[in-house]
């Protein structure tokens, strides 16, 4: 009984491990190197211009691949979604380019409120894959 009560809890322990080694693409979502979004709002979204953009993680990440992205040479430029993995209350989204350049966001939903459906960008990496 003892040992099986061992073994059980070993397996509860591996499978915490495999959730949090969860992939995006070809790599481990811990293994993107991610940079934090400090822009006011944390989302280019958080002002309401999208028209509900904000309701869809794939179209907060473009919106603000387009309008708050650091480097300029990615706006305007046609994405292709490449993965997207959700748990709890985070979406990661990797896009993929013309010229095979990846680029990966970090969004979560609002916790102030309950009732805030709204995504936002909280971190972003310039994915090499």
């Amino acid at each position: 009984m003892y040992c099986l009560l061992l073994f059980g809890a070993a397996a509860l322990g591996l499978g915490g491990i495999a959730h949090r080694r969860a992939y995006l693409g070809c790599r481990a979502i811990s293994d993107y190197c991610w940079i934090n979004n400090c822009s006011s709002g944390a989302s280019c979204c958080s002002n309401g211009d999208y028209n509900g953009a904000c309701q869809d993680p794939v179209e907060t990440a473009v919106a603000f691949l387009n309008d708050c992205s650091i480097i300029g040479r990615y706006r305007g430029r046609k994405v292709y979604l490449q993965d997207k993995v959700c748990y709890h209350n985070k979406t990661y989204v990797l896009f993929a380019f013309d010229d095979g350049e990846h680029m990966a966001f970090e969004l979560e939903r609002g916790s102030c409120c309950p009732c805030d459906r709204s995504w936002r960008v909280v971190g972003y990496s310039y994915a090499d894959i």
